[in-house]
C-alpha cells in the first residue's frame, strides 16, 4: 500500500512542468510602507489557469503565480494535484487589497474571493511561515502593482 506522499510524488511526475507560462515581477505595497517583489509565473489563458500550480513545488526558481481575469470575477480555486500548501490573495482591478485563504495542498474544497476580483496570487505557504512577520505584513499588503512579463 501506498503512502499519500507515494502518491504525490507519482501524481507530480505525471505534470508536464514545462507547459509554457509567461513570467513577471508584482510589487506587493505593504501597510507599513515597505515593498515585497515576487517573481511569478502567470495564468492568463484559460488552459493556463486550469492548469494552474497543479504538479508544481515552487522548486523551478518562481516565486508563486499570478490568475489575471480581463473582467471582475467570482471564479473558484481548487487543489487538485497541487503538492504544496498555498496561500492565495486576490486584488481588485485597482490592485488594492480584497483578502487571502490558506489552501491546504490536494485539497478537495474550492476557494472563492469575498467580492469579485481581477488578480490573485497563490504563494507558498511553507514560504511565508519562514518569516511569519513578513508573511502578516503580506497579508496586509494594501496594493498590487504589475511589472512587464519577462
Amino acid at each position: 500500500m501506498s503512502t499519500w506522499t507515494e502518491e504525490m510524488e507519482q501524481l507530480q511526475a505525471s505534470f508536464d512542468l514545462t507547459f509554457p507560462f509567461d513570467r513577471t515581477s508584482v510589487e506587493l505595497q505593504l501597510q507599513g510602507g515597505g515593498v515585497e517583489v515576487l517573481n511569478v509565473l502567470v495564468a492568463q489563458t484559460a488552459e493556463q489557469k486550469a492548469r494552474g500550480m497543479t504538479g508544481r513545488t515552487f522548486e523551478q526558481g518562481e516565486d508563486g503565480m499570478l490568475f489575471v481575469e480581463r473582467q471582475d470575477s467570482n471564479i473558484a480555486f481548487h487543489m487538485n494535484g497541487v503538492p504544496k500548501a498555498l496561500l492565495i490573495a486576490w486584488f481588485d482591478a485597482d490592485g488594492e487589497y480584497i483578502d487571502s485563504r490558506i489552501m491546504p495542498s490536494a485539497s478537495p474544497w474550492q476557494f472563492f474571493s469575498p467580492r469579485p476580483f481581477r488578480y490573485a496570487i497563490e504563494f507558498p505557504v511553507a514560504m511565508a511561515r519562514e518569516e511569519l512577520e513578513e508573511f502578516q505584513l503580506k497579508l496586509g499588503a494594501s496594493k498590487l502593482v504589475l511589472g512587464d512579463p519577462s
